[in-house]
């Protein structure tokens, strides 16, 4: 049996869409398999995308449903870009330190909350058991 297969001639592609690859083998069946879905983007499409996120400083997510890619595959790319420029960042103006720091300290506090109210909920859950 493992000879009869090596003998059969290989696939011939007969069709080719964005993202999927449609083969005949030997005996006639079509059959279908994923690319990936990198090679259906061009590099220019792909930096086009990236700047919508990082220079117009929109979310990932909104971006991906207007240009309908995965949100996964736009993060994909953003974390590329960042790594490969992460020295090309501006450092942060006195004003949007101020802000960071603000932000930082409003997280703390509903971190806080959010662990007491949860402490509460657990004591009152087991006194009335």
């Amino acid at each position: 049996m493992a000879s009869a297969a090596a003998a059969l001639p290989a696939p011939r592609v007969t069709l080719v869409r964005s993202r999927t690859v449609a083969k005949v083998d030997s005996i006639g069946f079509v059959v279908r398999r994923w690319i990936q879905c990198s090679a259906g983007f061009s590099p220019e499409f792909r930096d086009e995308a990236v700047k919508m996120v990082v220079v117009e400083s929109r979310l990932i997510a909104e971006v991906a449903r207007e240009i309908q890619v995965n949100e996964g595959t736009l993060g994909t790319w953003v974390s590329r870009y960042r790594q490969e420029h992460a020295g090309e960042e501006p450092p942060l103006n006195i004003s949007e330190r101020a802000r960071l720091r603000e932000l930082e300290r409003e997280n703390r506090e509903l971190r806080m909350k959010t662990e007491f109210l949860g402490k509460a909920a657990a004591f009152f859950a087991q006194e009335y058991r």
